[in-house]
């Protein structure tokens, strides 16, 4: 279901490229020199940038978590593996400070989101901690957005097409809330052996690849699939019951339908 979410999302922005590529072909067709190297047009003399986007971003997140209880010492361990999928948000803004007749080297800054909180629940049906009781841990990640800098080549084809690839650093930031509790099969009461609430900054690194075609001298739309990945591993002392330690590696997948705004054309 997920895959033809994307499909469905990615075949909507080529066509969505297309269209704007018949109207720029028609534009282009009248005023010849608007995009013209030559006449200074901005796909090859614009050193300012900022632009925006929204998209589809798949999160796959593998946790090893590790709850010690105090009075015991015996040690839980829990392994999440889990993937979301939601709609996107992308803003972004960059300088290009190197440039010939058909290479641009830039530097950008952004920042990504998914529209919705990522959460995940596990039930298990015996427990080392009292055998009566039903384990169940949840997590959640609310607030997740991720920053990222970034080293952009692009390679211009002719005036109105063209490709980029970005690499660099990545900064993650978002609510965790980590849940260990017990639920009497019997009773029903609920017993709380661990819980965090935490906000995290977690970093990362970042690599992506697309293509840009402009629409007329000082906007261009551009297609743009960018990986991320975030690792952090931390400790928490939820209270006197219990100890937990959780390793996370975050990944995410995000392919975005761009909108960029050239400016400080020579």
């Amino acid at each position: 279901m997920i895959n033809k979410k994307i499909s469905s999302f990615v075949l909507f922005s080529l066509c969505g490229m297309s269209s704007i590529s018949l109207f720029a072909a028609h534009t282009k067709s009248h005023h010849d020199d608007l995009y013209s190297t030559k006449n200074n047009g901005c796909v090859s003399d614009c050193r300012g940038y900022w632009g925006f986007g929204l998209g589809w971003q798949k999160f796959k997140y593998d946790d090893d978590s590790t709850v010690t209880v105090t009075a015991t010492g015996d040690k839980l361990k829990y392994h999440f593996n889990d993937s979301q999928s939601n709609f996107s948000g992308k803003v972004f803004f960059g300088y290009n400070f190197y440039e010939n007749e058909n290479f641009l080297i830039g530097l950008e800054l952004g920042a990504f989101g998914p529209a919705k909180k990522l959460k995940h629940t596990i039930f298990e049906n015996t427990s080392r901690v009292e055998s009566a009781n039903t384990r169940v841990v949840s997590e959640s990640f609310d607030k997740y957005f991720t920053g990222f800098v970034s080293l952009k080549p692009n390679y211009k084809f002719d005036d109105i097409w063209s490709a980029h690839v970005q690499a660099g650093l990545a900064m993650g930031y978002f609510d965790y809330d980590y849940d260990f509790s017990g639920i009497n099969r019997a009773t029903g009461v609920v017993s709380r052996f661990a819980e965090i609430k935490a906000k995290r900054i977690v970093p990362g690194w970042t690599a992506g690849l697309g293509v840009s075609m402009a629409i007329n001298q000082n906007w261009k739309a551009s297609l743009d699939y960018d990986y991320t990945r975030l690792t952090d591993d931390f400790s928490e002392f939820s209270n006197t019951v219990s100890t937990t330690k959780t390793d996370l590696k975050m990944d995410s997948y995000l392919v975005t339908l761009n909108l960029v705004h050239d400016f400080n054309c020579a």
